[in-house]
């Protein structure tokens, strides 16, 4: 779990080799909400984005430890 929820924040490498680019190739949904927070001032459009990301982050989240649970050694 700890593994997966480093691979979703992979932000900084990103922004600072390429930030984002050419173009959207290497976007991230980190990346977008930072750009349309910061960049473009479209505050509400990246705060309904983190809402979304939140529930999906939660919900694999509790999938993970579901599926933790039912996998244990006896």
């Amino acid at each position: 779990m700890i593994r997966t929820i480093d691979a979703v924040k992979a932000f900084d490498t990103i922004y600072v080799i390429s930030q984002g680019g050419p173009g959207t190739a290497s976007e991230t949904i980190n990346l977008y909400l930072y750009l349309q927070a910061f960049a473009f001032y479209n505050v509400g459009n990246a705060s309904a984005v983190v809402v979304v990301f939140f529930i999906i982050i939660l919900a694999l989240a509790l999938l993970l430890l579901h599926v933790r649970e039912r996998t244990k050694w006896t």
